[in-house]
């Protein structure tokens, strides 16, 4: 299974790096030598938490400085925003998901657009959650599937949504509804996915992306502001 807080993955994902980081089983207080490889600052955070919280926040935060080490930057303490997003060096985007014994940061050169990762496990019992979060047309599709990839497809959508609000957040500083966007799957390729955001911001490009990773799945998006139509 391998030590809790060691690097399990770190990889060149088609957005930025990616890097998972083992987490513990249990909700321990995290130890003295994992917490020295953070930054002061961190640490601090850290003391102020606990439970689960403490040792995503603290596996996040390893996992989004390998990231970001592996493109050579050389940065301070990454703290969380208003929102518990977390703050990226001036230059740089990043996000960061975890699900049970595992938590994921990706990171690139903000030149590109903004990042959003998500990461989740179908191996769990479904939940009726399907009308929420999926547009009718979606809906469709999945409930041409067997009855037995429902719900992993369902949890796809999710989790492609998920990645891309992330990655939207930056642009609109709102929370954006799961109707407000809508995807087709591919995985391993570029999935389809179109806004419609209920206020009218934008226009933006979207592309976004599903993977496995090991059993979980991984969603990743990436976003940038479009030029605005002249003709409007």
């Amino acid at each position: 299974m391998g030590q809790p807080y060691t690097t399990v993955h770190k990889i060149a994902f088609p957005f930025g790096v990616l890097t998972s980081v083992r987490l513990p089983t249990e909700p321990k207080p995290v130890p003295q030598k994992v917490l020295r490889q953070l930054r002061p600052e961190e640490q601090e955070v850290v003391k102020g938490m606990s439970g689960y919280r403490q040792l995503t926040w603290t596996g996040g935060r390893l996992a989004l400085h390998k990231s970001l080490g592996a493109l050579g930057v050389r940065h301070g303490p990454l703290l969380s925003g208003p929102y518990g997003e977390p703050l990226l060096p001036e230059g740089f985007s990043g996000s960061i998901s975890h699900k049970g014994n595992l938590v994921v940061a990706l990171a690139a050169r903000g030149d590109h657009g903004t990042l959003g990762v998500d990461l989740e496990d179908p191996s769990g019992p479904p939940r009726d959650v399907a009308r929420k979060i999926l547009c009718e047309e979606e809906m469709t599709w999945v409930s041409s599937l067997p009855a037995e990839r429902q719900w992993p497809a369902t949890l796809m959508h999710f989790s492609l949504k998920e990645a891309i609000y992330k990655a939207l957040f930056p642009h609109v500083r709102r929370y954006v509804g799961f109707k407000e966007a809508r995807v087709q799957i591919d995985v391993n390729d570029l999935c389809t996915a179109q806004l419609q955001l209920k206020d009218q911001e934008g226009p933006f490009k979207v592309e976004a992306r599903l993977h496995w990773l090991g059993d979980k799945i991984l969603s990743a998006a990436r976003i940038q502001a479009a030029p605005q139509d002249p003709s409007h």
